[in-house]
């Protein structure tokens, strides 16, 4: 018999804060097993975990990831859909939500779209850290854009990617196939 395995979805989003490291300390307190994250590049060429493209949905700031400096971010207040969690807390960088999230079962880094360049940034920096850590065996590289698997495999052939997609592609299963 197969185990089910947990998997907390931007760390505890919809019982923390999403993608923050309070939510990360969250689904380690309530037993998650693994989590999944977002990957986005900031304006200062650092790795910051955010799903947006923007800070506005998320904190009660504005502005595009792509144009703040991961300093602005992370003393924003990322509290904005849960604003019952007691305490601020900001965007963190990749770096700092490793030191939390290191010693999960799971690790899902999901890259999220941008320009060929930033995700080239992007793959190599997760990369960089991924193996520093010596998260090979729980990382999962994943993302909607064809482009970030094809340079993790490029970077990192040995790493665990996954394409997703939406039931509407009808290219899916042919993406899916051609990445590996």
């Amino acid at each position: 018999m197969t185990a089910i395995e947990i998997v907390g979805h931007r760390g505890a989003a919809g019982e923390a804060p999403e993608n923050t490291l309070a939510g990360f300390a969250h689904a380690r307190s309530i037993g998650v097993a693994g989590v999944e994250f977002d990957v986005r590049l900031s304006g200062d060429s650092q790795l910051v975990v955010i799903h947006d493209a923007t800070v506005d949905r998320t904190t009660y700031s504005s502005g595009t990831v792509a144009e703040l400096d991961a300093a602005e971010m992370a003393a924003m207040d990322a509290r904005r859909t849960c604003p019952s969690w007691p305490e601020p807390t900001g965007i963190p960088t990749l770096s700092e939500a490793l030191d939390i999230i290191s010693s999960f079962e799971a690790i899902q880094f999901e890259i999220k779209s941008d320009a060929a360049e930033r995700l080239e940034r992007v793959a190599e920096g997760l990369v960089t850290e991924i193996r520093a850590r010596s998260l090979e065996r729980q990382a999962s590289v994943t993302s909607f854009d064809p482009v970030a698997i094809e340079l993790v495999r490029r970077i990192a052939p040995d790493l665990s990617c996954a394409f997703i997609s939406r039931p509407t592609d009808p290219e899916a299963v042919e993406t899916a196939l051609r990445l590996g």
